[in-house]
């Protein structure tokens, strides 16, 4: 086998291995819920801070 041959075979191979490493990173994809410092989801971090900023204004108002 000449080397262009080889060489044109190891690219393929290698091709390959990448779209199986895709296609099972792609498989393997889970929505993930990120958790802050305290184990709570941005979402109901904004809510707690929406919550004392309420309250706070609210004993301003006191």
């Amino acid at each position: 086998m000449s080397p262009e041959e080889l060489n044109v075979r190891k690219a393929i191979a290698d091709v390959e291995l990448i779209r199986r490493v895709l296609d099972q990173a792609e498989q393997n994809e889970t929505p993930v819920q990120t958790a802050g410092l305290f184990g709570v989801t941005l979402t109901a971090n904004l809510i707690l801070q929406g919550l004392a900023l309420g309250v706070s204004a609210l004993l301003l108002l006191i």
